[in-house]
């Protein structure tokens, strides 16, 4: 188990670096993550309902988000190089990775801000309702979304 850690974490870094710009979305992705995780994990503390098949679950849902940027990130390359092999030309490598990591960045920073309050922590309503805008300018890019269960 000792070398799973700093082999993922070897993983994620080289693909970070490989994939240039949206690196850094990638990294405001990540930190949304853990952010999210650690203000859910504060969040039930307060409530005395922490649960470790509740948080079992949230690490599912977070390694889902990012299975979810995997396939946009394939089907970037896949339009890229694969375009480029039958005369298509794609001129922004990536169109995909970015929108669908944003939507997840998005989603994620709603969920800190409802942990928060869920906490009795005390938020600025134009935040949240900024946040929520931002997934709403972006879900209409894909009509038909899938949600999971």
């Amino acid at each position: 188990m000792e070398i799973v850690v700093p082999m993922a974490c070897g993983v994620i870094g080289a693909w970070l670096g490989g994939i240039g710009v949206s690196g850094h979305i990638l990294f405001a992705l990540l930190a949304a993550n853990l952010l999210d995780y650690a203000t859910g994990v504060f969040a039930a503390a307060k409530h005395n309902k922490i649960s470790s098949a509740v948080g079992l679950r949230g690490i599912y849902k977070k390694l889902g988000i990012w299975a979810g940027v995997l396939v946009a990130f394939i089907a970037d390359y896949i339009l890229h190089y694969g375009g480029a092999s039958i005369g298509i030309t794609v001129t922004n490598g990536a169109l995909l990775t970015p929108t669908v990591t944003l939507w997840f960045v998005a989603n994620e920073l709603i969920s800190v801000l409802e942990n928060l309050a869920k906490a009795g922590v005390r938020l600025p309503g134009f935040l949240l309702r900024a946040l929520e805008g931002a997934v709403g300018n972006i879900e209409p890019m894909g009509k038909d979304e899938k949600k999971g269960k």
